[in-house]
């Protein structure tokens, strides 16, 4: 029986794309088996996780189809064309001629071209079944959350005062959020607490609370305080009655051994679950009828000898209502901390789906639950009838960051596909799952085939079991092609060191994780340790500095270097160390353009048209203009001084004194992208800052999309500044500075890691099924504190303790092998290995049984190879800062271009002109005047009447040199000048390092003065371009010496 769902267990660096690729092709030339059809790759389709990943396989396609069809590779032992060539078993002509015909149906039918991420395939199937679904067609979809975030909360927020049980849960939200140390700002707190709506693992605890109104919170909150209360009585009571037996025996603290029996009982009063179980200690005294201190007197020791049996008592009585009570105890008090926290989250969902429904909108997120419900109740076949496309093969890549409810979805389709005969391809890394925080459960990779990860979800869970099972055919990817040996091996025994880590149910991600290396011999790792000061992190920075400059004096780039932290925020203060260092850096980050003060200038300005009495804003652009203009007159700390007193005369006078026009009242009318590009100019901004031009382009699609009031802007603004970023080349000579979770995908020559990243944090809140413990509510919500631990929850805190280390850990891996040739990591000393909590104690744990001293070298450094680089010709634009568009645009109208009117003998010139302009060689004279005719520019007696004359023309000995076809032809090129200026020559032939310029003329001689001048220009332009031997000429068509030469 063939097995027809391959599943590839890759590593990094193991060729996982190559080999995607590699099947998808395959399939595509194969077909059917039975009759070849260049059109077969519109049943395949291939999967994958972001949108970059799904850009660079369907590259990855085309230009290996298009380099089988070229027969690239052919005589090669172990090229692509020969692994198609065995998996085909297709001829090497045959491989050719169906490639090209497979490549030009592709580029005939790009639509059909299957390969994108599951989103976006979800999307499709949710959009065929919009009307089953009771969704109107014309929904828009949200990619961000937090557009559909911000206005919820922001509507919620706005019925404080207008209903009592909205702001009485709002306000113990707010309080209980600053009781557990975060922020006082209500709003952020509603922002970040509201992501569990787009949660998928929350989606079915949410779901259950539909029904729960916040009165009924504040039911469940006194039956929780009242079951508490009740508990903690009971211990309270005990107490009361330890103290009367004291108080009636005339005992203390002191008469009992060590105190610790009587500051058991006593403790009770502080009601604290963490004084409620006795110690150790205590525990064995009890046992052992130990009592009494030894400097107790006698008298003492008899009275409490014989009162034992009432202490044991006593005591066992408390033990007892623990083991009784404590776990349900520990839940009520968990659960009392969130219940307006679960009161708040119902209000947010209703007010979310009031948002969306008001405004036709559908997030992403929905579209899996929706597919599910189509899925469950439509047969696949009909699916497939109603996509009006049938798929045979189903590829999915980065299967380790798959959903669980992605997957559900994909089954039932890969499950049909399967029972048809046709073969299917999962490819994933286990150990690069950093996705769970989005759904990703490592489980599902690691249990295939033999089972499905929560498969009592699905309707017919043992078919589709017994489906993969039967056709599964694993393939371990264990070749590392990116990385050099010493890098490979360093990894293989840091991972295999450090898997013992985590739960040995988790460790099997790491079972085989060992690559073979198939790189280059060498490899350099370097691992240093830094005080954990005050100052580590630019410590830590300066030491990177220091290396990049070592590499530098090495011949290594800028571009050969990235720096990877493992959050945004450390992200930013890397790229800020290099900044200030004079070390050019590439990073998200650092290319935000609220990172430019001239955008940031503007911002003030747009804030003070809009309020002229905004102090904030007035101190931005003073002190801005101050700090950039010389010979300032005033006093900075006077003129601030006067802002903050509300005297805005001081303002005004210090804006005129610098001699810049700024008039309010002038601007306030033009819309916002005029108004920026106003600004720019009045306030002689630079015209070449690239920042400026993006945000340009920022205001202008803003004022397209939505407004062009400067309010509403701002708003927007504080919302997504930052998002918006400039985009540069990727091979910019630049140090790359981005997150681990950016880099995913990617390799770089040298590697840096910086910093003591935290290892092993979980999620601050967890979902529960409440057990039947609490009326009207099914589950609960519960913070992930150590009190966990005490509950009958402790397995989940446990799993999701071990799961959070698992997180980094496999961050760390994805980290560390992104290096070719250079690893280094820098981070803080240790002081002990109790806990594997950061990255040193990581590091730490590997060489505690070595005897290496930090700083650790392995391998040897070397220098790159100088080779010599092809330089570019590169020169600076200068741009003109446009202070009116409307003085500085035409608008000319050619009316026999727009009606039917006779040529007068300018407008035969112009279209004579044309024609000669547009022929490179006399057989394209045809061609050039069909052209124009379909165009619409001439009509068919215009066309024979211009084929005449310029067959004259070209027949003409005069002209005939000048279109002969030795020479390389360009006609009407723009030559773009340093300062921004452009030269358009009629047509230049060129020849080695010879260039002819040409300039038609159909009119008179008269004006050759000025005509030699305009090629003057063009002589000159082509000089500064390196041309060493240039002739000019004119040909004045109409005159009987028709070639002038100077």
């Amino acid at each position: 029986m063939n097995k027809n769902l391959h599943i590839y267990r890759s590593s990094a660096g193991s060729g996982k794309t190559y080999s995607l690729v590699r099947n998808y092709v395959s399939l595509a030339l194969v077909g059917n088996g039975i009759v070849f059809n260049p059109r077969y790759f519109r049943h395949i389709i291939a999967i994958t996780f972001t949108n970059k990943a799904a850009s660079e396989m369907k590259e990855r396609v085309l230009s290996s189809i298009s380099d089988l069809s070229k027969g690239l590779g052919q005589k090669k032992i172990n090229s692509f064309f020969s692994h198609i060539k065995k998996d085909t078993s297709l001829g090497d002509e045959e491989i050719k001629k169906r490639s090209e015909q497979i490549l030009g149906s592709i580029l005939h039918n790009y639509t059909d071209l299957s390969i994108s991420t599951i989103d976006k395939f979800v999307f499709r199937i949710v959009r065929t079944f919009a009307h089953d679904l009771q969704m109107a067609q014309a929904f828009e979809v949200e990619m961000d959350k937090d557009l559909l975030i911000q206005p919820t909360v922001s509507f919620l927020i706005s019925r404080i005062g207008t209903n009592k049980e909205v702001s009485d849960a709002l306000i113990a939200f707010a309080l209980n959020r600053a009781d557990e140390g975060k922020s006082y700002n209500l709003e952020n707190n509603l922002e970040q607490f509201a992501k569990h709506l787009f949660d998928e693992k929350s989606e079915k605890f949410i779901s259950s609370l539909n029904d729960v109104s916040i009165s009924d919170c504040l039911e469940v909150k006194n039956d929780l305080l009242s079951e508490i209360e009740v508990f903690e009585q009971f211990l309270l009571a005990k107490r009361k009655e330890f103290l009367a037996f004291c108080k009636a025996l005339n005992l203390g603290p002191k008469d009992f051994t060590s105190g610790t029996f009587y500051n058991y009982f006593n403790n009770f009063r502080k009601r604290s679950s963490d004084k409620f179980f006795p110690s150790y200690t205590l525990q064995k005294n009890v046992a052992n009828n130990k009592w009494s201190a030894k400097s107790v007197d006698e008298h003492k020791k008899e009275l409490i000898i014989k009162q034992a049996d009432f202490l044991t008592a006593l005591f066992n009585d408390v033990q007892k209502h623990l083991k009784i009570g404590f776990k349900d105890y520990i839940f009520n008090k968990l659960l009392l901390n969130n219940i307006f926290s679960i009161a708040v989250l119902n209000e947010l969902s209703n007010e979310l789906d009031q948002f969306k429904e008001e405004n036709n909108l559908k997030h992403i997120s929905e579209f899996n639950y929706a597919i599910a419900e189509i899925i469950r109740k439509e047969p696949t076949p009909f699916i497939y009838e109603r996509l009006g496309e049938r798929y045979h093969h189903f590829l999915i890549d980065e299967f380790q960051d798959t959903s669980l409810i992605q997957w559900h979805n994909l089954l039932p389709l890969v499950h049909n596909s399967l029972s048809e005969g046709y073969q299917n391809l999962i490819v994933g890394d286990v150990k690069q799952s950093i996705y769970r925080w989005r759904g990703g459960e490592v489980e599902q990779f690691v249990q295939l085939p033999e089972n499905i990860f929560q498969s009592e979800l699905l309707p017919n869970p043992n078919e589709l079991k017994n489906s993969l099972l039967n056709n599964a055919e694993e393939k371990v990817l264990s070749d590392n092609w990116r990385s050099d040996k010493e890098i490979v091996q360093f990894n293989n025994t840091f991972f295999n060191n450090l898997k013992t880590i985590i739960s040995p149910d988790l460790q099997a991600i790491y079972e085989s994780s060992e690559q073979n290396p198939k790189g280059k011999d060498g490899g350099y790792i370097h691992i240093d340790l830094t005080p954990d000061s005050i100052n580590f992190k630019s410590d830590v920075m300066e030491k990177i500095i220091q290396q990049i400059q070592l590499l530098r004096s090495k011949n290594y780039d800028f571009k050969d270097m990235a720096i990877l932290c493992r959050t945004r925020r450390e992200a930013c203060q890397a790229a800020e160390s290099l900044n200030k260092s004079g070390i050019n850096v590439l990073s998200d980050e650092a290319l935000l353009l609220s990172t430019s003060k001239d955008v940031n200038f503007i911002l003030a300005v747009l804030a003070y048209l809009h309020n002229t009495y905004d102090k904030v804003s007035q101190t931005y652009i003073v002190s801005y203009l101050y700090y950039n203009n010389e010979n300032v007159d005033y006093n900075l700390h006077h003129v601030l001084e006067s802002i903050g007193e509300g005297d805005s005369h001081v303002f005004n006078s210090f804006i005129k004194s610098l001699s810049i026009d700024f008039k309010p009242q002038a601007l306030w009318e033009l819309a916002i992208y005029d108004l920026v590009e106003r600004l720019i100019h009045i306030f002689k901004l630079s015209s070449t800052d690239i920042y400026l031009h993006y945000f340009l382009d920022v205001i202008h699609k803003f004022s397209i999309k939505y407004s062009n009031d400067i309010v509403v802007f701002l708003e927007w603004w504080d919302k997504n500044y930052d998002k918006e970023a400039i985009v540069v080349p990727d091979d910019l000579d630049a140090v790359k500075v981005m997150t681990v979770h950016k880099s995913k995908g990617l390799e770089f020559p040298i590697v840096f890691i910086p910093f003591n990243w935290k290892i092993g944090k979980p999620n601050d809140e967890i979902w529960v099924d409440a057990k039947g413990k609490i009326k009207k509510m099914k589950v609960a919500l519960l913070n992930n504190s150590k009190q966990l631990e005490l509950s009958e929850y402790a397995e989940i805190h446990k799993e999701e303790k071990n799961k959070a280390i698992m997180d980094d850990l496999n961050v760390l891996y994805v980290a560390m092998t992104r290096a070719k040739h250079q690893l280094y990591i820098y981070t803080a000393e240790y002081k002990s290995l109790d806990d594997f909590n950061t990255l040193s104690k990581l590091i730490g744990y590997y060489f505690k049984s070595k005897t290496h001293e930090f700083p650790i070298s392995i391998g040897k450094l070397e220098s790159k190879s100088n080779k010599k680089e092809i330089n570019n010709l590169t020169f600076n634009l200068n741009y003109s800062s446009l202070s009116d568009w409307r003085k500085t645009i035409r608008l000319k109208n050619n009316s026999n271009q727009l009606w039917d009117v006779n040529l007068d003998r300018q407008q035969w010139g112009s279209l004579l002109h044309e024609c000669l302009a547009q022929i490179h060689y006399p057989k394209d004279k045809d061609a050039v005047l069909d052209k124009l005719e379909r165009n619409g520019l001439i009509s068919s007696e215009m066309k024979s009447k211009l084929r005449n004359r310029i067959e004259e023309l070209l027949n003409d000995e005069q002209l005939l040199p000048f279109f002969l076809e030795d020479w390389k032809v360009k006609t009407e090129q723009i030559i773009l000048q340093e300062s921004g200026e452009s030269y358009v020559p009629d047509r230049l032939l060129i020849k080695d390092n010879k260039v002819k310029i040409i300039d038609f003329k159909t009119g008179s001689i008269s004006q050759i003065e000025k005509h030699k001048k305009q090629v003057d220009w063009y002589y000159k332009v082509l000089k500064k371009m390196g041309f060493k031997e240039i002739s000019k000429y004119i040909i004045y068509t109409e005159e009987n010496d028709k070639i002038v030469q100077w």
